[in-house]
């Protein structure tokens, strides 16, 4: 928890204090935490995205640059009429960089927040990258594209079930048949 506070302090207010945090995501090496956070305005939950140095989501980013693509996709896309959380700050330091963004209120994956997500993907794959400002747009275009990076994520976990668990193709005929047809560029 002190690496939390630490980015807290230097993203909110030098004299906020975490009071309780929840981890509640991570993966590529990267960690993600809701917190109750209490500054001198008050209490508030917040999250944050510690993006650790070495983590790796195949973008070819890297951690200060991968926070940067997401911290401006966060500020730029809700002018195209999709609902993010508001950022409350980034901050990169020695390698690694941080995400400190509002909490916004969950729910039940229903029907209707179904349909809700699908309009705002739908409208996600509209936006043309010239609509976007000039530092985002470097960004997507120096990003190894996500089709690139699905194919690699397979090819590593395949290779890593490969050598943990020999024959699991065999068990997993299914599973093996859809990852050679990622691997070799053809539709699953």
């Amino acid at each position: 928890m002190a690496d939390v506070q630490a980015w807290f302090r230097q993203i909110v207010d030098p004299r906020c204090d975490v009071t309780a945090m929840v981890q509640v995501g991570g993966g590529s090496g990267c960690s993600v935490a809701r917190c109750r956070v209490r500054t001198r305005a008050g209490e508030k939950d917040l999250h944050i995205k510690i993006y650790k140095r070495g983590m790796d989501d195949y973008s070819g980013l890297g951690p200060i640059d991968t926070a940067r693509k997401h911290s401006l996709a966060l500020v730029e896309v809700p002018r195209f009429g999709i609902r993010v959380p508001q950022v409350i700050g980034m901050k990169a330091s020695e390698g690694e960089a941080a995400i400190v963004f509002e909490t916004v209120g969950g729910g039940d994956w229903a029907h209707s927040a179904r349909l809700r997500a699908a309009g705002a993907l739908s409208r996600l794959h509209r936006i043309r990258p010239s609509d976007l400002s000039g530092d985002l747009q470097t960004l997507v275009r120096r990003s190894r594209p996500n089709r690139d990076r699905i194919v690699r994520g397979i090819a590593e976990y395949s290779g890593q079930l490969n050598l943990r668990h020999p024959g699991w193709h065999l068990e997993r005929a299914d599973l093996a048949q859809e990852a050679r047809g990622v691997l070799a560029s053809e539709e699953p």
